[in-house]
């Protein structure tokens, strides 16, 4: 006796008992969205690690003590 073919709920036709696409397109969502959850998590834990340090306002250009700040406009710069 050959096998029906169905139309599941979705809309889509095959043999099984359930979509298979539709499962697996719903397994791809479910490991990207882990991976995005992972992915900010170690956002998160990479911000969180700068929360403690403090700011040296008086250094804003990079600059240390001691050491002259770049002059850009004379011509030997490419």
């Amino acid at each position: 006796m050959p096998t029906r073919i169905k139309t599941f709920p979705c809309g889509h036709k095959g043999r099984g008992q359930y979509c298979h696409r539709c499962q697996q397109e719903q397994q791809q969502q479910q490991e990207q969205q882990q991976q995005q959850e992972s992915e900010r998590a170690t956002q998160r834990a990479w911000a969180a690690s700068f929360a403690g340090r403090q700011r040296n306002l008086k250094d804003r250009h990079g600059l240390r003590a001691g050491h002259p700040p770049l002059n850009h406009s004379d011509d030997s710069f490419p």
